[in-house]
């Protein structure tokens, strides 16, 4: 018993300490916010104050923000900051708290879960709770931290599922996915490694085909607002959609260059570091 408090003891120490490494000049370290804070910061406070986002949309699960359709995870932890310390850049910074101080713990049960063995287990609590670049991340309002969270937590589950399966790990794990799947887009590639690995489960039948069913009714689940708001942060991310390269394209044709050595394929797969630098100042 006493062993089993020790434990804890040690895991809220470091818990607390790396709280208040992530808090010590928390608005100026980095020295100022970004775009995507303010946003994320006006779209809830525009919920907290009118049940809608900065467009009119009420309660959305996609925000419009700068036309990239962000999940709406983040935004949504933002609005009880926001409502106790106000529109402050303090407030806008605060919402990783909650996952910067239970993420040694995470990392504990699953060091533990994996290994066996408290030394271990406490050694990466440590890792997680002072590693300069999740406190780095974790000092902006952005996604990733609250990301790196949940997917540390999914794997828990999961690790957990395959050993044992029954109802409340199931529960755990899924609750967990679907979480996950609003916060950040990154997300839905583990969800396939995970679909993947309910595969696997289900052909070394430990686990039943109901849990793959599951599995699919959640990302199904998910998927449905993905064709109710047409997001197009991923489609946005592809070089092909770089407005530096279609100008480039077009300055080459126009210069006599044929479509058919000229066009996205042949010219986005160079990689002359001139071509880039150049495109990158055409979009400016």
């Amino acid at each position: 018993m006493i062993k089993k408090y020790s434990t804890v003891l040690i895991l809220i120490i470091i818990s607390v300490l790396s709280t208040c490494l992530f808090l010590y000049k928390l608005t100026s370290s980095p020295p100022c916010l970004n775009a995507d804070e303010v946003t994320n910061a006006y779209d809830a406070y525009s919920i907290l104050t009118t049940g809608k986002d900065q467009y009119g949309t009420f309660l959305p699960l996609r925000f419009k923000s700068f036309g990239d359709y962000k999940l709406p995870l983040l935004t949504y932890m933002s609005v009880p900051f926001i409502r106790v310390f106000g529109l402050t850049e303090e407030a806008i910074r605060l919402v990783n708290l909650p996952f910067v101080f239970f993420f040694p713990f995470v990392l504990y049960f699953l060091a533990f879960e994996l290994f066996n063995k408290k030394s271990v287990a406490i050694t990466a609590a440590v890792l997680s709770g002072f590693s300069p670049g999740l406190q780095l991340l974790g000092r902006q309002a952005h996604e990733g931290y609250m990301t790196t969270f949940f997917l540390t937590l999914l794997l828990l589950f999961f690790v957990r599922l395959s050993k044992k399966e029954n109802f409340k790990n199931y529960l755990y794990f899924f609750v967990t996915l679907l979480i996950s799947l609003f916060g950040y887009h990154f997300s839905r590639l583990w969800a396939g490694f995970y679909f993947l690995g309910f595969l696997f489960l289900l052909f070394k039948k430990h686990i039943k085909i109901s849990g793959v069913v599951v599995f699919l009714l959640v990302f199904v689940l998910f998927g449905i607002t993905d064709v109710i708001y047409s997001p197009t942060r991923i489609k946005n991310l592809l070089f092909f959609n770089h407005i530096g390269l279609s100008l480039k394209i077009n300055e080459l044709r126009g210069n006599g260059g044929s479509r058919l050595l000229y066009n996205k394929l042949t010219i986005g797969g160079m990689a002359d570091q001139d071509f880039y630098i150049t495109s990158l100042q055409l979009e400016d």
